[in-house]
């Protein structure tokens, strides 16, 4: 269970991996309570209250984000909220409940769309200061390499196993190999051409944190089309 808690100028997104559990929010006029389930995700605004906790049944795996960059004298803790770590746990998670602060969204079946380096995107909650998604690259494959025109990216691998090339002393140089099995974190600076590809006999799965939002395919710069960490 986690202590009831808020952000003073942060945005605080969390993906849940595995297992279950619930989320309550409150901003002072309305509050709100979600489950937490594989796949889930949600955006938790400044200023709100807010707590979460396990359910009974299954540890809770979460993949937690804050934008602008997590500072430690800017989250807060407090005793407002509704469960207590000294009474004992409901079986289950609370159910949904809306109207209040927390915007959630469920990973899609489908793609969204496939990204200018080809990868498949799936869109998680967002907002102006950066956002939320889903990347997968089937067994196999490998992307364009791409570089970003404005915004910095943030990597965490979720499942399978894949590279990342970054050429990171410029395309005239040698790329930085990184492998990438889960747990991996990894960033992805403005004008740094990069390309990777799913190494494993399972789709490589990224979850990505884009700052600020993702402002469409124009971000992607395709000059550097032409680099290729793994030639045929």
């Amino acid at each position: 269970m986690g202590q009831p808690s808020w952000n003073d100028g942060m945005v605080e997104m969390l993906y849940t991996h595995a297992g279950r559990g619930s989320l309550w929010a409150h901003d002072g006029t309305a509050e709100s309570t979600v489950q937490l389930r594989p796949g889930r995700a949600v955006l938790i605004p400044p200023g709100a209250r807010y707590q979460y906790r396990s359910a009974l049944s299954a540890d809770l795996t979460m993949f937690v984000a804050t934008t602008p960059r997590f500072d430690a004298s800017r989250h807060h803790t407090t005793d407002a909220g509704p469960w207590r770590p000294d009474l004992p746990a409901e079986h289950d998670p609370a159910p949904d409940r809306a109207a209040g602060p927390l915007l959630t969204a469920d990973l899609p079946l489908l793609a969204d769309y496939a990204a200018p380096d080809g990868s498949e995107i799936r869109l998680l909650p967002e907002c102006d200061a950066g956002g939320l998604s889903h990347c997968i690259v089937r067994p196999g494959g490998k992307t364009k390499t791409v570089q970003h025109r404005t915004v910095v990216e943030l990597w965490v691998t979720l499942d399978g196993a894949g590279e990342l090339a970054r050429w990171v002393d410029g395309p005239d140089a040698s790329p930085l190999h990184t492998p990438l099995t889960y747990g991996v974190a990894v960033d992805i600076e403005t004008g740094v051409p990069f390309q990777f590809t799913a190494t494993g006999a399972d789709p490589l799965r990224i979850l990505i944190l884009t700052m600020p939002r993702w402002p469409g395919p124009q971000e992607a710069d395709p000059s550097v089309n032409s680099l290729d960490a793994w030639p045929t």
